[in-house]
């Protein structure tokens, strides 16, 4: 008996210590992955101060990216064929996050714009979601953001280590996963419904607002600003691991008192923990602004 026990023992123990090496290579994999795109966030954003902003867009945009010119476009035809921007676009990531495959990744954080023709500086928050290719380069797929007030405090800056290298996924990445889940999600998505979506990862942005972080804070916001409203996606992406996605569409709002409708561009930013969708992100601008 004493035998057995000293075998399952051992067992027993192999098995824990396979976990933690596990848990530690993947969590090093996650650092890595997370790292390289911190690190391909400042080299963007050290290109536009180079090269200029619209040649920094087109070299790290994907070729089937979306900006909002005010409404989505493709952002590689768009960039063809406009001229250079208007004014030196400045930026850096407060907060980035992965998806568990790595093939997705996040980031958002203030940009300062400086006007070329008038001297005038504006100021918001940006909202970018990133596509790994099989190289292993990060290249965006969605970018968004919104204005506010010259912030009287500047947020803390990630942490960003040049010494990651572009390592290629295993996986085919150009392979299509089904984002269905996701559209049906910002279908049943409304001022009521958000908050079973919130965690304190979670953020908003508005225009005219600094970012609103938290599920208590965006919750207070959305009580006092906020009408009932309906999303209406038009289309987006999701990891292979099905942790991760983006959505994109019209959303409506509407005011019953008033017998009146708005409606806006947004974006969402999704991310799985565990078994429940969080909407990491909602970003909106009203159309014609």
């Amino acid at each position: 008996m004493i035998i057995i026990h000293s075998r399952i023992n051992l067992k027993f123990v192999t098995f824990l210590m396979l976990q933690v090496l596990y848990s530690s290579v993947f969590g090093q994999g996650q650092n890595n992955l997370l790292g390289s795109l911190i690190a391909t966030e400042y080299a963007f954003a050290a290109s536009a101060a180079d090269i200029g902003t619209h040649d920094a867009f087109f070299a790290y945009i994907a070729d089937d990216g979306i900006l909002f010119r005010p409404n989505p476009v493709n952002g590689k035809e768009y960039l063809e064929n406009s001229g250079s921007s208007n004014g030196i676009l400045s930026w850096y990531p407060t907060y980035a996050t992965v998806s568990r495959k790595g093939d997705f990744g996040f980031t958002t954080g203030p940009w300062e714009l400086k006007e070329k023709e008038s001297n005038n500086t504006l100021y918001g928050n940006y909202c970018t979601v990133w596509e790994k290719k099989t190289d292993g380069d990060w290249e965006f797929v969605i970018d968004f953001g919104t204005k506010n007030d010259k912030p009287q405090t500047m947020p803390a800056r990630l942490k960003s280590s040049l010494n990651y290298s572009a390592n290629p996924i295993n996986n085919v990445i150009n392979k299509k996963v089904d984002q269905v889940e996701l559209l049906e999600l910002d279908k049943q998505l409304n001022s009521n419904t958000s908050a079973k979506y919130l965690s304190s990862e979670s953020r908003f942005l508005r225009d005219g607002f600094f970012p609103i972080i938290g599920s208590q804070n965006i919750t207070a916001y959305i009580t006092r600003n906020e009408i009932f409203c309906c999303f209406k996606p038009a289309g987006g992406k999701i990891s292979l691991s099905k942790d991760f996605g983006f959505t994109y569409g019209i959303r409506e709002n509407s005011d019953p008192k008033k017998n009146s409708k708005e409606q806006f561009n947004y974006v969402h930013v999704w991310k799985k923990e565990g078994n429940k969708w969080i909407l990491l992100t909602d970003v909106i601008k009203k159309i014609g602004k």
